[in-house]
């Protein structure tokens, strides 16, 4: 490339010092120029079928297992792009849930993706702060089902929940829960991902996927019961998440590119007195969501939800048997009965 420069009409040959100078100014304008706003998808596996809630599948030991609860907390987001740049998104958290896939991140100066790295927890800094200092929209804010467990242990990082066969009929039915906090169990090297991502040139599409599965390697699920806490188990599940791969980047050409899971919606009883819905649709789509008593009475209705999510039913119904009906914009409806005791 030659950069002419002409002063009060004359033409003069630049240094080879300044040109490199225009260079570098081009190339930081040019690279400014090429903002994106990213989306990051966490595309949630069993091994190689696609992630959904109330499916039995088989642990590592050929257990039937149900998995209730999946939930944890992505940090420290950052990326190589353009000849090795490296940008982190400051103060960006990711509250991942196994039935969302989709979540927006801020704008990154990014033309040409080559790595995503990120930390599973909140890191020491934050982990210890009132949730209830964010706004009610933020990851860190309190949150329902709870992920957070009082100032000095924090939060939760990640949170399993399920049922296992205990006695061979192939219907589980022991508890287990793995919530994982302390600072020591923050994980910092679940690094360099190599992806592209897919751009249309002004949102940055960036694609993972997740293998719960892996996170439960080398786990008694039968023995384990409710660990709530600082546990060996805990500590295996973190350590699985770099040792068994549980993150692995997906190519634009991969098969996991090809991402698809059947509508689904699923009742957490954990907090029995106001369940939580954990329901997906396929993208575009807005849902309503309708809940009646076993007289067709409504007792509520909410209205353009996002197609993927977590409703908390925030207030206390009477004991009964309920009935919710979700319906998408595309006309896929779903109805679930539950009851609350």
């Amino acid at each position: 490339m030659r950069v002419d420069f002409y002063i009060n009409n004359t033409k003069r040959e630049p240094s080879m010092k300044k040109n490199l100078l225009l260079l570098a100014l081009i190339g930081s304008t040019l690279l400014m120029n090429a903002q994106q706003w990213v989306n990051l998808n966490l595309n949630h596996y069993w091994n190689e079928s696609a992630f959904n809630y109330g499916d039995i599948y088989a642990d590592a030991n050929g257990a039937a297992v149900e998995i209730t609860r999946v939930q944890y907390y992505l940090s420290g987001i950052s990326f190589t792009h353009d000849g090795g740049q490296v940008t982190t998104l400051t103060d960006e958290y990711v509250l991942a849930s196994a039935n969302i896939a989709n979540y927006s991140l801020d704008l990154a100066p990014i033309a040409s993706l080559e790595k995503v790295s990120f930390n599973l927890g909140v890191d020491a800094d934050h982990n210890h702060l009132d949730p209830n200092s964010y706004d009610q929209n933020h990851p860190l804010a309190p949150q329902n089902p709870n992920m957070h467990w009082g100032w000095t242990a924090g939060y939760k990082f990640l949170a399993i929940e399920g049922l296992v066969d205990s006695d061979g009929d192939q219907n589980p039915d022991k508890i287990f829960q793995f919530h994982v906090t302390g600072d020591d169990n923050y994980l910092t090297s679940i690094t360099d991902l190599e992806t592209s991502g897919s751009s249309n040139g002004t949102v940055l599409e960036v694609t993972v996927k997740v293998n719960i599965a892996n996170w439960l390697t080398n786990i008694d699920l039968i023995a384990a019961g409710v660990l709530h806490g600082v546990f060996p188990d805990n500590g295996t599940i973190m350590s699985n998440s770099v040792s068994q791969s549980v993150f692995a980047p997906v190519s634009l050409n991969a098969i996991e590119d090809n991402y698809m899971r059947s509508s689904n919606v699923f009742f957490d009883y954990s907090l029995s007195y106001a369940p939580t819905i954990f329901y997906n649709f396929p993208e575009n789509s807005s849902v309503d969501l309708r809940v009646v008593d076993m007289f067709g009475k409504t007792i509520f209705i909410e209205q353009n939800l996002n197609n993927e999510g977590n409703y908390f039913i925030n207030r206390e119904l009477a004991v009964g048997t309920y009935i919710a009906n979700l319906k998408a914009s595309n006309g896929e409806t779903i109805t679930k009965r539950f009851i609350v005791r």
